[in-house]
């Protein structure tokens, strides 16, 4: 019936058929599910002007900053995956909750507090270790710099009290 006509609608073949529509008579729909709120209110554009504010003028004080950043392997800690529009539909019934935009907001905003308190402390353990083994054995920490240098992002050079140090004599002199 299709291939005769090209400009059938759904509807008319609902009607020719004899089809009832699914999605009607089971009252399904789909609903999004998106994590990300599309009206941004203007408490939260003042806390993000505030914020990065602080950044670039923290790392004015500091040319060096983001050099210093460990990340370690390069993962970063999530409390969620994103995932597309597409991916975040769902059926649900017509007697389902409804999404509350407010009580959404709050949970995401403690679970991001709850994240926050809990991967802090461990990595600042995880910061104070590295550099307690820089101290104790530098030569170690150099050769393992060289042995990874132009194979991954980490660069040759450390710098500390804007001095650059690109290998173990120079670093084992200042120690």
């Amino acid at each position: 019936m299709r291939a005769q006509d090209r400009r059938l609608s759904i509807r008319l073949i609902v009607e020719k058929l004899g089809v009832e529509d699914t999605v009607h008579t089971s009252s399904v729909m789909m609903a999004y599910s998106r994590f990300v709120s599309h009206k941004v209110i203007d408490e939260q554009k003042a806390k993000r002007m505030e914020t990065s504010g602080h950044l670039i003028f923290i790392c004015d004080q500091d040319p060096f900053l983001l050099q210093t950043i460990v990340t370690g392997d390069e993962t970063w800690c999530y409390q969620f995956h994103p995932e597309s529009r597409r991916q975040s539909m769902s059926c649900r019934g017509r007697a389902a909750k409804v999404p509350n935009a407010e009580e959404d907001r709050e949970h995401y905003r403690r679970l991001g507090s709850l994240t926050k308190t809990q991967v802090l402390p461990a990595y600042r353990s995880y910061i104070s270790e590295i550099q307690q083994n820089i101290s104790n054995n530098p030569r170690d920490f150099w050769s393992f710099i060289h042995s990874i240098k132009g194979s991954s992002r980490i660069p040759g050079i450390v710098y500390h009290a804007d001095i650059a140090y690109n290998d173990a004599p120079s670093c084992c002199e200042c120690v």
